[in-house]
């Protein structure tokens, strides 16, 4: 799995751009994801997670390319994935920024200022906040 790099700064300087605003997208007649943002908060709610899967399984074999810095695509560890979640986390709390992804209204993961964590804190950090749980069951369902 590739995980694709950013340049964290770049990106957070355009998400505290936003005021507010949002959109849907749909598919098959349904919501399939909903973007809302106010100031500084980002949330990002899979209405329709199977819709999403199916949609997705023609560029699965594909790969993702990595942006910025090398051209080639760079494979990381897990611990490395971690670990740039983890960095991007933090960056984002620093700017007062909050991302938050849902599934039909369901908070699966915080990350960025408004993160509350419990256990996961030892090994996330302050800036993640995840259930763990309900990721799992989202990554089957779109398996």
């Amino acid at each position: 799995m590739t995980l694709l790099v950013f340049p964290t700064e770049a990106l957070i300087r355009t998400l505290r751009m936003f005021e507010s605003g949002g959109f849907t997208v749909r598919a098959r007649d349904a919501d399939v994801i909903k973007v809302n943002a106010t100031a500084h908060e980002f949330i990002v709610d899979l209405q329709n997670p199977e819709v999403v899967r199916d949609l997705s399984a023609p560029f699965r074999s594909l790969g993702a390319p990595s942006v910025g810095g090398d051209e080639k695509e760079r494979e990381l560890s897990l611990l490395e994935k971690l670990k740039a979640i983890k960095n991007f986390a933090e960056k984002l709390r620093e700017e007062h920024v909050t991302i938050t992804i849902r599934r039909q209204g369901d908070p699966l993961l915080t990350i960025g200022e408004k993160a509350n964590p419990g256990l996961s804190r030892l090994v996330f950090g302050r800036s993640i906040q995840a259930n763990t749980l309900k990721i799992l069951s989202l990554l089957r369902t779109l398996q």
